[in-house]
């Protein structure tokens, strides 16, 4: 999404980022950046949190799927 559009700020809100430079590669980290064109996924890096856990957000697909 162009940062030119209106409702860009809402859609950085809803995907967690805020500020002025915002990294393109993390909205496609957390967006996925998926179109039908699209051959590749990009992902973000886990991160460790203070409790030594894995870290990250994901898209899940197929969720009205399961019981």
């Amino acid at each position: 999404m162009t940062a030119r559009r209106d409702s860009y700020q809402s859609f950085l809100d809803m995907i967690g980022l805020s500020g002025e430079d915002i990294d393109p590669f993390e909205v496609l980290a957390r967006t996925w950046g998926t179109r039908v064109t699209d051959r590749i996924q990009v992902l973000p890096v886990p991160k460790v949190d203070a409790a030594g856990r894995l870290r990250m957000r994901f898209l899940v697909h197929g969720g009205r799927h399961v019981d």
